[in-house]
């Protein structure tokens, strides 16, 4: 090992996100990826540009900006250790923002279109970059949140006169496009993604977890029928392996959903992703109904 490749190998050994990761998955990603440099100022993207290369930095710095009304914003700001375009399983295809160095940089490039292969022959490394993803997701969603928010109390202020001689018709408006929103089934096509099943497998997934998200408890239930549905949730969720089922065996007894169809799919996992794969269905179930 070249000591330029020493180096590189060293910095991918302390990325948190890559701990997990044997030496040997690590080494084969660097002899299968390609070395870039670039200078202050360099373009690594840019709006509608196509999403191909995993980019790992191994120095420098990358900021992700867009142009809103004319005015620059910064998303996100990358340095040494930063994972960013495409992961595997993603759906984009285009980049949405500007990546530019912020002062010279070398990164690692792995092509997307060799994802297979590294699929294959590199479980753990691709579990984890699975999780850069869903973190990612998770940051994002925060800041398109927290972009609405502002936007929405811009326009609570320049029509505030308008919206108090009519509030509800306000709140069922934004109610509806928040409901329009997690009907989509991205987070439910990440939830698929996440859970490893084979490609033959995961539409059958998805469109159970799009019934799911629409189902609900019946009526008429005694509070003392409640508690025991409950209990029966709770015990299943935790001899299924997950570790903090109190919480969630509520949000089951309320979805109505059959225990034996969550059951169906436990067993189609490997046990180290039950917990976060359930936690994952559990969050959607627990949002679509408080949208609802």
């Amino acid at each position: 090992m070249g000591s330029y490749t020493k180096s590189a190998f060293d910095t991918l050994r302390k990325i948190p996100e890559l701990l997990p990761v044997p030496d040997f998955q690590l080494e084969w990603l660097l002899e299968n990826s390609e070395f870039r440099s670039l200078k202050e100022g360099d373009l690594l993207f840019e709006p509608e540009m196509a999403v191909d290369n995993i980019y790992i930095i191994l120095e420098g710095t990358i900021e992700l900006y867009l142009f809103e009304r004319g005015c620059k914003r910064l998303l996100v700001q990358y340095q040494k250790g930063g994972i960013l375009g495409y992961l595997p399983f993603s759906r984009v295809q285009k980049s949405i923002a500007f990546g530019i160095a912020t002062s010279p940089v070398e990164l690692l490039s792995y092509p997307k279109s060799k994802i297979q292969d590294l699929i294959q022959y590199n479980p753990e490394l691709t579990e984890e970059l699975v999780h850069v993803m869903i973190s990612r997701v998770h940051h994002f969603s925060s800041q398109v949140l927290h972009n609405e928010k502002m936007l929405a109390l811009g326009r609570l202020s320049a029509g505030l006169t308008h919206e108090l001689n009519n509030p509800i018709t306000s709140i069922s408006r934004d109610n509806a496009e928040l409901n329009r929103l997690f009907l989509s089934e991205n987070l439910s096509e990440l939830v698929c993604a996440y859970s490893g099943l084979d490609l033959e497998a995961q539409p059958e997934l998805l469109k159970a977890i799009n019934t799911w998200k629409h189902s609900s408890r019946v009526s008429g239930l005694t509070p003392s029928e409640i508690r025991n549905l409950e209990k029966d949730w709770k015990d299943k969720l935790k001899s299924w392996g997950m570790k903090n089922p109190e919480e969630a065996a509520e949000v089951f007894t309320d979805s109505g959903i059959d225990s034996e169809e969550i059951h169906h799919w436990v067993k189609k996992l490997t046990p180290n992703k039950v917990d976060t794969w359930l936690n994952w269905i559990q969050f959607l179930l627990q949002t679509q109904a408080l949208v609802s």
